[in-house]
């Protein structure tokens, strides 16, 4: 289900679908990143931790696959996954998807949501997908339930 939907969104007013964002930032919930390489996936994330109060550095977990931040204020622990190179059930055992996904006193933001779809958490969780607008500079968000 369709829950918003933001068109023509430049780099420079990510702060909208962030502040959006920020909404669902809370202990046992999911959301999901959905868009083609360069859609802006990394940068809308590093902007709601921005918004959250991380103070630790925020980075692509391309290589890394997870990592794991704190926010300042109430120590909630934000799961960044990146599912771009995961694709068998042992893949997500081995980072300890399942682990983090279960834990009800964490969130999590999975990049390249879409890899890992019938993996994905039945309940309390939000999927984001990004496309390019007709003016290229611009994207387009929609969040489903």
């Amino acid at each position: 289900m369709k829950l918003a939907e933001f068109k023509n969104i430049g780099l420079d007013e990510i702060e909208i679908i962030s502040l959006k964002l920020a909404e669902f930032v809370k202990p046992g919930f999911t959301i999901g990143l959905i868009g083609d390489l360069g859609a802006g996936k990394t940068c809308l994330v590093s902007d709601l931790c921005k918004k959250i109060k991380i103070t630790s550095g925020i980075s692509s977990p391309t290589f890394t696959l997870l990592n794991q931040y704190e926010t300042a204020e109430t120590h909630l622990l934000i799961n960044h996954f990146d599912m771009y190179r995961i694709s068998t059930f042992e893949d997500l055992e081995s980072i300890g998807y399942y682990d983090c996904i279960n834990d009800i006193n964490s969130f999590n933001i999975i990049e390249w949501a879409d890899k890992i779809l019938k993996y994905l958490p039945k309940e309390n969780l939000v999927l984001i997908k990004i496309t390019y607008s007709i003016d290229l500079e611009k994207r387009d968000y929609v969040f489903y339930s």
